[in-house]
């Protein structure tokens, strides 16, 4: 929020959280101005890396994709991050493998997983993805009557998209993610249009960008 004399307050939640803002001539600059406002600031190699090491989505997706049906009978304050079990946190580990395994194709073999994304943004210390989700406080009120909900009308399109076209430019298989983005686009009203010929990308403007970064 910010007042009259153009002061901003940050609340946040997490302890750690990852940010790609501006292309890498920019770098230096941006970590000059803002280093005294952060404990800790540190640059990452490209905003490739950074946009591969986000985990918002690899958590959302595979828990609304496994409560479709509550959520179009518009079940009342119901909460993706409650009332499931082990099996079904699961699930975002399978998602998370694809990403990794993406990732790892594309030159970034030391992103983190989902246990240290936990560990390291909200400080759980479950031993399982499960216990992880359990353990945030926060989740707790994060309740929703319908299925167009930003998790899955942005994350789906914008989040899970483009990493499945980077796979398969990079020439790797990715079950789980393909799977996903099959039944939870069967819940958007609207076509999806972020296909590869869409977006007009091909293996030379990949590697161009790989070695650009």
């Amino acid at each position: 929020m910010s007042n009259a004399n153009d002061q901003v307050a940050i609340n946040f939640i997490k302890k750690q959280f990852k940010i790609a803002a501006q292309n890498s001539d920019m770098t230096e600059g941006i970590l000059a101005s803002y280093q005294g406002s952060f404990d800790s600031l540190d640059s990452a190699s490209s905003s490739l890396e950074i946009n591969l090491d986000k985990c918002n989505d690899i958590l959302h997706v595979p828990l609304i994709s496994a409560s479709l049906a509550r959520w179009e009978l518009g079940e009342n304050n119901y909460n993706i991050y409650r009332g499931f079990g082990p099996d079904t946190a699961n699930l975002v580990a399978e998602l998370d493998s694809d990403r990794l395994t993406i990732a790892k194709a594309l030159g970034f073999p030391n992103l983190s997983d989902m246990h240290d994304y936990f560990k390291t943004a909200f400080g759980t210390p479950g031993l399982s993805i499960f216990e992880h989700i359990n353990q945030i406080e926060a989740f707790e009120n994060a309740t929703s009557q319908h299925p167009h909900h930003s998790y899955l009308t942005e994350d789906l399109p914008f989040d899970s998209f483009p990493p499945q076209i980077l796979g398969r430019l990079a020439g790797v298989k990715t079950p789980f993610l393909d799977s996903c983005i099959i039944l939870c686009s069967k819940f958007l009203h609207h076509p999806m249009r972020w296909t590869a010929e869409f977006m007009e990308l091909d293996t030379q403007w990949l590697n161009s960008q790989l070695s650009h970064n």
